[in-house]
Order: structure tokens, then sequence, then C-alpha cells
């Protein structure tokens, strides 16, 4: 069952929940940076909490901070504390060249897209592609 909420928020960033089977997938759009920290957060923390899959789509992001990079890392670190598996989703130079020039390629999932990102959630695909 696919259900979807768009959660409007202060400031630049939107966020759209989907949920598909025990999986989150959480959109995220706009300008992710100190004014949207908390929020972002909060939002991604809870779908850690409540599913045993979260995928973060970054794909309509056009601006990420390297504090939104940390709350990535803290975000995949929790799922993986609470057993629960966590990719992200973009092909957008802008987040994946944030990503490298912090050397967090290694440490979070990356997929060029959400089918991709499903495909290795399910297992079917072992290898993670990351370009900048």
């Amino acid at each position: 069952m696919l259900q979807d909420n768009t959660i409007p928020l202060p400031g630049r960033m939107t966020i759209t929940v989907h949920t598909i089977g025990d999986t989150t997938i959480i959109a995220v759009a706009g300008e992710l940076d100190a004014a949207v920290a908390d929020d972002l957060r909060r939002h991604l923390l809870a779908g850690v909490a409540s599913s045993s899959a979260l995928i973060v789509d970054l794909t309509a992001v056009t601006f990420c901070s390297a504090g939104t990079l940390r709350i990535l890392l803290d975000v995949t670190g929790a799922a993986r504390s609470a057993g629960a598996s966590c990719a992200m989703v973009s092909d957008h130079w802008i987040v994946l060249r944030a990503i490298t020039a912090c050397g967090f390629e290694s440490r979070l999932a990356v997929h060029p897209t959400l089918g991709a990102a499903l495909s290795w959630l399910s297992g079917e695909a072992p290898t993670i592609v990351l370009r900048a």
C-alpha cells in the first residue's frame, strides 16, 4: 500500500513521506542548510523509527550543506542501530559533490534512482554507484 503525505515546512524545504509496505521513502526538496536542519533530522529519525527501511530521496535538493551530510550520517547510524536499512537517492551534482568532497561516499548508500535504491534494499543490487 502506498501512502503519501506532503509536509509543509517553514523555510526552503519540503518533505513528502511515502510508505510502501515496511519501507518509508522521505523525499526532500529545496535547500538543506542550518535553517532546516532540526526539522530534517526530526522527520528522518521518525522514518527510521516507523519502518524497517528508510530511503531518503534527495533528487529535488538544490543545496546541501556539510551539516546536512552529518544528519544523513547520523540517520544512517540510527537505522543500523535499530536493525533497519537506510539508502539515499540522488543523481544531482550538488548532492554528490558534497558527499564526495567530505569523503562520505563509503559511509552513505547513495543510488542514482529510487528503483536502484529499492533493488539494493531487496538484495537484488549489491553495488552502489556514486558519480560526482
